[in-house]
C-alpha cells in the first residue's frame, strides 16, 4: 500500500533509483519496492527546531513566566559554552548529530534548524546506522530487492537558519557578521545534507529591530526567514507597554533595550518581503491572521507539544486556516518538547485539534511544509521525481488506507524510515 493525504494505492508500488522516486503505480511493472504487510508513507517535515538542545534528557522547567524559561535556556547554553573551544565544538556537534539521527529514524526527511555559534555544515555529517535485516521479514518482504531499491537517502536534509540576536548594536553587528560568514557555498560533501541557508532574526524582544531592518541587506537576507512572533502574552505586554516579566528580566540582566520597540504588525510587514515563517504565532489577532492570509509567502509554524507545555491559550489553528494561512508543523526543541519525533507531534496535534481529519493533519506536516520552505520540487509527497524520503508502517489485518491514517495519527505506532531497511553502500 502507498498512503498519503493526496492519494492511496492498494496495492501500491514504488520504484527508486539514485535516491529519487522514478515510478509510483498500482501495478508492479517496472517497480522495485513493495511491502505485503505495510504501507509506504511520505516522510514528515519539521519546519522549526533547535537541534543544539538535542542532548537534553527532558525539557527545561517552564517557570512562572515565559522570560523565566528563557533565562534558564540562556543559562544552559552558557554552561555548554563554558569550556575550551574543542570541548564546546565536540558538544555542539554531538548534540546536533544526535538530533539528526533521532529525527531521521522517526520518519523526518527535512528539518529547518535555527543555528547559533559555534556551527558549521560539517556538524551535519554523521554515519548512518546499519539497516535492520529483521525489518524486511517483519514488513512482508519486497518485490525486488535490487540495488536501485537500496538507493534511498541515508540522512535528512537540513535548512539552516542562522539566528540573529542583539539588542545592543555591537552585539547585533557581531551576530550579522557571523551569519554573513556562513554564506560561503558549502563544500560538495556537505551539499547532500545542507539544503540551503536562510536567516532567523530571533524575535522582536531580542534584537534592535529598527537597526536590523535598516541593515537588512548586510548581510543580504536569505530565504526562508524565520522569526518567533506573538509567542507569549508577556511578549505582547513588553512590546505594547515596556513593562511586565520581560522588563524585570532585562533589568536583572543589566540589558538596555533599544529606545524603539516594533509592533507585531511592523514585524509582519518586514517578514512579508520574503518567504518567511512566523514561528508559533500563539497570540495573533484575527486582523493579523487575515493580513497574513493575504500574503501567501508567509506561513505560521505550530509546535503542538511546546504550545501545551507552556499552557498557552488554545491554539487558533482553525481560525488561521479559515483566514487562508498556510500552517505547518514543528517540534521546537528538546528544551520544551520531550523528543523530536514528528509523528508524535502530529498525534498531539490531532488530540488538541479533534476537528482535524488525518489527511488534514498529514498535509500540514508534508506538502504544506514543503511549500512553506520552498522545497516542494524535492520533498513533501510520494511522486515521480521527488527524493525518496519514505517511511514504512505495519498494516493490521484487512486494514484500509483511511483506517491506517486514522490509527497512526492517533495511536503510538512504530514507523520506520526506509533507510532502516536498505544499505546504500550496496548500491
Amino acid at each position: 500500500m502507498v498512503a498519503s493525504h493526496e492519494q492511496t494505492l492498494t496495492p501500491g508500488y514504488v520504484s527508486i533509483r539514485d535516491g529519487r522516486i522514478t515510478r509510483v503505480a498500482d501495478t508492479c511493472e517496472s517497480c522495485n519496492l513493495f511491502f505485503e504487510q505495510a504501507a509506504i508513507l511520505p516522510s514528515l517535515i519539521n519546519a522549526h527546531t533547535h537541534l543544539e538542545f538535542s542532548d537534553l534528557e527532558k525539557p527545561i522547567a517552564a517557570g512562572d513566566s515565559f522570560p523565566d524559561w528563557i533565562g534558564r535556556v540562556v543559562a544552559y547554553r552558557r554552561q555548554q559554552l563554558d569550556a575550551s573551544t574543542d570541548v564546546v565544538d565536540a558538544r555542539r556537534r554531538a548534540a546536533i548529530q544526535q538530533g539528526l539521527r533521532e529525527s531521521f529514524k522517526t520518519g523526518t526527511g527535512l528539518l529547518a534548524d535555527i543555528v547559533t555559534p559555534p556551527w558549521s555544515p560539517d556538524y551535519l555529517q554523521f554515519a548512518a546506522d546499519r539497516p535492520r535485516a529483521d525489518l524486511l521479514e517483519y514488513f512482508g518482504g519486497i518485490l525486488d530487492q535490487n540495488k536501485a531499491a537500496s538507493a534511498s537517502p541515508q540522512h535528512p536534509l537540513v535548512i539552516a537558519l542562522p539566528e540573529i540576536i542583539g539588542m545592543e548594536r555591537e552585539r547585533l553587528k557581531a551576530s550579522l557578521d557571523w551569519a554573513e560568514g556562513l554564506n560561503t557555498p558549502p563544500p560538495d560533501e556537505h551539499k547532500q545534507v545542507l539544503k540551503s541557508l536562510g536567516i532567523s532574526p530571533h524575535s522582536p524582544y531580542t534584537i534592535d529591530f529598527s537597526t536590523f531592518t535598516r541593515a537588512d541587506q548586510q548581510p543580504a537576507i536569505r530565504e526562508p526567514v524565520a522569526m518567533h512572533l506573538a509567542e507569549s502574552v508577556e511578549e505582547l505586554q513588553w512590546l505594547r507597554e515596556r513593562r511586565g516579566p520581560f522588563a524585570d528580566a532585562f533589568q536583572r540582566l543589566g540589558v538596555q533595550p533599544p529606545d524603539q520597540l516594533p509592533s507585531i504588525q511592523e514585524c509582519l510587514q518586514f517578514l512579508a518581503k520574503y518567504r518567511s515563517l512566523i514561528v508559533h504565532g500563539n497570540y495573533l489577532t484575527m486582523e493579523q491572521m487575515r493580513w497574513i492570509g493575504d500574503h501567501r509567502n508567509l506561513s505560521v509554524v505550530y509546535c503542538p507539544r511546546t504550545h501545551s507545555y507552556f499552557g498557552h491559550a488554545p491554539y487558533p489553528l482553525q481560525e488561521m486556516q479559515n483566514s487562508g494561512i498556510r500552517v505547518v508543523l514543528g517540534t521546537d526543541s528538546r528544551a520544551s518538547s520531550p523528543d523530536l519525533n514528528m509523528w508524535s507531534e502530529l498525534r498531539h496535534l490531532r488530540k488538541c485539534q479533534p476537528w482535524m481529519s488525518p489527511n488534514q493533519a498529514l498535509k500540514i506536516a508534508t506538502t504544506a511544509s514543503a511549500d512553506a520552505l520552498g522545497c516542494s520540487a524535492d520533498v513533501g509527497c510520494i511522486a515521480t521525481g521527488k527524493l525518496a524520503f519514505l517511511s514504512i508502517a505495519k498494516l493490521q489485518p484487512q486494514e484500509q488506507p483511511g483506517e491506517l491514517l486514522e490509527r497512526i495519527s492517533l495511536e503510538e505506532t512504530e514507523i520506520n524510515n526506509l533507510a532502516d531497511l536498505f544499505d546504500s553502500s550496496d548500491s
